[in-house]
């Protein structure tokens, strides 16, 4: 069953759906440009079996409120308000924050942070993909994995189908705004989902006529104008996204409408230059992939997720050995951030399933005791900075140095050093783990790890 709810973040009324078991793997699906979450209606019976699946209406989009205050359907709609959960300053109001991609993905965080959403894969799709992976960039260790579709991050993802835009984001000028009023159009609305499309008698008319709706209400079109010209900025931060990709390696499926007339399939290849465990699959079908092919984009998410996310001995953890110089240096760094997080499960995901460590006296074996010790660890060592470097390696083995600083419940700071050694597996998880640590206490104008 589907609930439908609303939360108040940062001021806004946000709608969302939800289905699924509450104690299940979360999914959070982001939609795009013109629709919402009505989108996600054939998706999400088919993976909320298994998993929990959250859709938040964008603001702006569906029936959430815009900035500026203008609901997508009145306070007396008769959706329930659900648990009635807020986010941010009752003083604040709606509309606090301008229609940027920025503030979208701001009035995101909040969601998912009242929510209390610890960890999530997340599926993102045309602005979804900008708004998601600015989530993702500032929680990495919320991410279990990624499904775009049609979600571009890279330049050659862009087609032709930009020329209007792009002339709009090098002279945002009076006749350029008005010549992208075409795009909130009905026709450009409904040639969105039928271009493409082998049959476009199998696309409901609801689907597309439901987006024109709240395209239609007053306010929206500035909004959408406002946010096809912050798009550029989108663009430029596809290198941030790209390191993302590169420094933390999420699992990542593609899914991907090949016949798009404005996300290219190259945009969907390009995600395996940056990231190596990236799959991706195409469909004979246009921008709106879930409305033709909605069956077998849910039967490979779940067998990407049941498959991927499950922490299994076959998952992969990049770099794998053999080492190199620079594989290895990357291994020790991608170390220091997650430990730095202070998260235990993102931490764990680095060891293998059966792993064995020695710390200080302390025999640990297997990832849950290895998040039970860091949950005490961290617990006990407050304000806690580390900071590593590479000593040596061979083959599937690295030497480390390492030291860290933090203080007691009593203030009392403390230097902890030593020395680790580590053997992987072919998959690149850490096996072993054995480390020498000696403490001295410090005062706090001696702290050098910040």
């Amino acid at each position: 069953m589907t609930h439908y709810r609303y939360l108040t973040v940062k001021g806004l009324k946000i709608f969302y759906r939800e289905a699924g078991p509450v104690g299940a793997p979360v999914i959070l699906l982001l939609h795009g440009f013109p629709t919402s979450s009505h989108m996600f209606r054939n998706l999400i019976p088919a993976l909320s079996g298994r998993y929990r699946v959250i859709a938040p209406d964008l603001p702006g989009f569906g029936f959430s409120e815009m900035p500026g205050g203008a609901a997508g359907s009145p306070a007396e709609s008769g959706v329930s308000a659900g648990s009635g959960r807020q986010s941010g300053s009752p003083a604040e109001s709606a509309g606090a924050f301008g229609p940027t991609f920025d503030g979208l993905a701001g009035v995101m965080q909040g969601f998912i942070d009242a929510l209390g959403l610890k960890r999530f894969a997340l599926y993102v799709f045309d602005y979804g993909a900008p708004v998601g992976y600015r989530l993702a960039v500032a929680n990495p260790e919320k991410i279990s994995g990624i499904i775009s579709q049609n979600g571009n991050a890279y330049a050659e993802g862009l087609s032709t189908g930009w020329e209007s835009l792009r002339r709009y984001w090098e002279d945002p000028s009076a006749v350029n705004r008005e010549a992208l009023k075409a795009m909130v159009a009905a026709d450009f609305t409904r040639f969105q989902y039928v271009e493409g499309v082998d049959d476009p008698s199998g696309i409901a008319p609801e689907a597309y006529m439901l987006d024109q709706y709240f395209l239609d209400r007053p306010g929206s079109l500035d909004v959408q104008l406002d946010l096809m010209l912050d798009y550029r900025n989108n663009v430029r931060l596809y290198p941030v996204w790209q390191e993302y990709f590169r420094k933390f390696q999420p699992r990542l499926l593609a899914v991907w409408g090949e016949r798009d007339p404005f996300f290219l399939p190259a945009g969907a290849e390009a995600y395996k230059r940056d990231n190596p465990n990236a799959v991706v699959k195409f469909y004979p079908t246009g921008h709106f992939a879930l409305e033709t092919h909605a069956a077998e984009i849910a039967a490979d998410i779940l067998g990407f997720l049941n498959a991927e996310i499950s922490f299994s001995r076959s998952e992969k953890r990049y770099p794998i050995p053999p080492f190199t110089r620079e594989t290895a240096l990357q291994k020790v760094q991608l170390a220091e951030d997650a430990w730095n997080s202070k998260d235990p499960e993102k931490v764990s995901l680095a060891y293998s399933v059966d792993t064995e460590w020695r710390n200080r006296t302390e025999f640990i074996n297997g990832r849950e005791e290895v998040k039970a010790f860091l949950r005490r660890k961290w617990n006990r060592e407050l304000d806690y900075k580390l900071k590593k470097e590479l000593w040596g390696f061979r083959e599937n083995r690295m030497a480390v140095r390492f030291e860290y600083e933090w203080r007691d419940d009593a203030g009392q700071w403390y230097r902890s050093y030593g020395n680790e050694l580590w053997e992987f597996d072919e998959n690149g998880l850490m096996r072993k783990r054995y480390a020498s640590i000696n403490d001295a206490p410090i005062k706090e104008g001696e702290r050098r790890v910040r």
